[in-house]
């Protein structure tokens, strides 16, 4: 007999599992349930907990043919167990738009073809840019992805809304603080972002609270746009006195004792240079003299107190007219494109900013191993960047890499490879949210702690992790493998 203690022992280290797909068999203790994988064995006993439609039911309610969603214990002997088992009688579809009126029971969603009216339940989950939220979230103008259930009635009933406003990346010198918000002084002026009770604030890779706050604190705040137009923070890094901080960009200005950087996100960064500031330029040392605008920098520097940085660290990745013709770039942006006219287009990047590229008749422009014109490029499109920083800020485009292109382009069952890093602001089961990315994750997802295997109950908020996902032709990402850092 296995002692009590032991059992306990054994309970607690048992990894827990999510199982979807379809039921094949069933019977009062155990079911069989087909997944995209393969047939999966459950247990159930009387502990489990069963919902149909997200209302309490009984095991008998299981039935072959029944769409199921399984949270699942591993036990140590191999066998799992259903801890719940949530049933769906009615196929769920999804409602995006964007919210005309917004009440605590309803919402309604003018959609591309009609103004669509959702009921709003106690079981209703709410989602803001991958933050948890409520009702009161909802607001008129928020863009909103709904997933719905027909009732009975014909009415619908919201399962999950997300609200997905634009996001916003700011870095700089928090000037003032209150309760309901915070300034933060930027290249480019002061910013008010409100802080609301969604707010993720984290300071050296731990969750912080509000009172870390505090004026002449550097930081990095990811906002959104609320439907007055302004910004509330959705997550907000700390970076402490005598902390590290690493800028990667372009540089865009070299004086005596300092650099400016101009980054993907589209932030000017200025870092102080001193004699104790290591240069580097492909594995030598150099001197301040060999770094020049337009030179690709990596910077590792230090956070003052005051909110300052000071560069430790300066690596030189690419010369600076080194006669490499189309191969040497200066300048490099990431982001979807905005608009598109005669010799130029705009590209927004993942941190808000709109950037203007320029193109000529020499900028190479591709798809994978497809050479495209420019009249391929299509709004919307994510984009990369490679060329020379111009000095009003444009880029003049040496080469653009479509890395998605239009449904109506190539095949209809393209899919695209990407990657992203970054600190999780929000996992469930079926979805993991990256700064401004939103993969799903399937039961094909493969996890990584480290080299060790994982399970995607092992993704936790505020891990950083590296992601590589198919983005389909509509953008939507899916991941193939999440790999948790130490």
């Amino acid at each position: 007999m296995v002692p009590q203690g032991l059992m306990a022992r054994q309970r607690a280290t048992a990894k827990t599992d999510e199982i979807v797909g379809i039921v094949t068999q069933t019977s009062a203790s155990s079911l069989t349930v087909r997944t995209a994988n393969g047939d999966r064995d459950v247990r159930l006993t009387s502990s489990t907990v069963v919902r149909v439609d997200g209302q309490a039911s009984t095991i008998a309610a299981i039935a072959v043919g029944d769409k199921v969603e399984v949270h699942a214990q591993k036990e140590l002997d191999g066998t799992t167990t259903a801890l719940t088992v949530e049933i769906e009688s009615h196929p769920s579809t999804e409602v995006e738009g964007t919210v005309k009126s917004a009440s605590a029971t309803s919402l309604t969603v003018t959609t591309a073809t009609a103004d669509v009216v959702i009921a709003l339940t106690p079981a209703t989950r709410f989602f803001a840019n991958g933050q948890t939220a409520t009702a009161a979230d909802v607001h008129a103008g928020d863009r909103v992805e709904v997933e719905v259930r027909e009732q009975t009635d014909k009415t619908l009933a919201a399962l999950v809304v997300k609200i997905q406003n634009e996001s916003v990346h700011l870095r700089g010198t928090i000037s003032a603080v209150s309760a309901s918000s915070i300034t933060v002084h930027t290249a480019s002026g002061d910013v008010v972002v409100a802080l609301t009770s969604s707010t993720l604030i984290r300071m050296r890779g731990n969750v912080s609270n509000v009172s870390m706050l505090l004026v002449g604190s550097r930081v990095e705040v990811q906002a959104v746009h609320r439907a007055d137009q302004t910004l509330a923070a959705v997550t907000i890094t700390i970076e402490p006195a005598n902390s590290l901080s690493e800028i990667e960009g372009s540089v865009t200005e070299v004086a005596s004792d300092h650099l400016k950087v101009h980054t993907k996100s589209g932030d000017d960064v200025t870092v102080a240079v001193n004699a104790g500031t290591i240069i580097r330029a492909h594995d030598h040392l150099a001197g301040l003299g060999d770094i020049k605008t337009g030179d690709r920098v990596n910077v590792n520097a230090r956070v003052n107190a005051d909110g300052t940085l000071t560069a430790l660290r300066v690596e030189v990745e690419d010369d600076h007219g080194g006669g490499k013709g189309s191969d040497d770039h200066g300048a490099e942006l990431t982001g979807n494109i905005a608009s598109i006219s005669a010799g130029a287009m705009t590209v927004t990047t993942g941190g808000g900013n709109t950037i203007t590229v320029k193109i000529s008749s020499t900028t190479s422009i591709r798809h994978g191993n497809t050479t495209l014109a420019v009249s391929d490029l299509k709004v919307g499109n994510h984009v990369e960047v490679k060329g020379a920083l111009n000095a009003d800020g444009s880029i003049a485009a040496t080469s653009i890499e479509v890395e998605d292109v239009d449904p109506g382009h190539g095949d209809d069952g393209h899919h695209e490879s990407v990657e992203f890093s970054g600190t999780v602001t929000a996992v469930s089961s079926t979805s993991l949210t990256v700064g401004s990315n939103t993969a799903a994750l399937t039961p094909s997802t493969v996890v990584k702690n480290g080299n060790d295997s994982a399970s995607i109950a092992d993704i936790k908020t505020g891990q950083r992790v590296e992601v590589k996902a198919d983005r389909d032709s509509a953008g939507h990402l899916t991941a193939t493998l999440v790999k948790i850092d130490h």
